[in-house]
């Protein structure tokens, strides 16, 4: 009977733990733009570095000044809605996940949280909305390696 308790409470207390995704490539989902288009997210992206905004409100994630630092910087802001919200036309990109892509694990443990990806689709950094400011800083720093390595991919 004790080693039951044991191993159950270590099998709760490591399905709790949230996986990692940075140092992943970041998956391909089909996404839906407001008028109902569907493409590929990579179509929007292209050979940027970008801040993904995975929320259900992603427009009222960030602040002006933070857009314009992102823009200053070279890295594409896009908003994504898991599939079942609808994108909304904002003044940054909205496309919602109609492919429900991230809607499993590990990316569903990251709904209400912004993700760094470089230009070759890799996850630099991620942070929780309540810590953008921690993310932009970091996109700060490699905002010279993303714009070299979208110079070389064009």
């Amino acid at each position: 009977p004790i080693i039951t308790t044991l191993l159950v409470v270590a099998a709760v207390s490591t399905a709790s733990r949230k996986t990692t995704i940075v140092g992943t490539l970041f998956p391909q989902p089909v996404v839906e733009w407001s008028d109902g288009e569907t493409v590929l997210l990579d179509s929007i992206i292209k050979n940027q570095g970008a801040v993904i905004l995975f929320s259900e409100f992603p427009d009222k994630l960030l602040c002006e000044v933070q857009h314009a630092k992102l823009a200053s910087i070279g890295i594409r802001l896009i908003g994504i809605t898991p599939e079942w919200n609808k994108a909304v036309d904002s003044e940054i990109a909205i496309v919602r996940d109609v492919s429900r892509l991230l809607s499993s694990r590990p990316y569903s443990d990251y709904l209400d949280h912004a993700i760094l990806l470089r230009p070759d689709k890799y996850v630099a950094a991620t942070a929780p909305v309540n810590k953008i400011a921690d993310l932009l800083e970091i996109a700060e720093q490699f905002s010279p390696l993303m714009e070299r390595s979208a110079t070389v991919n064009n």
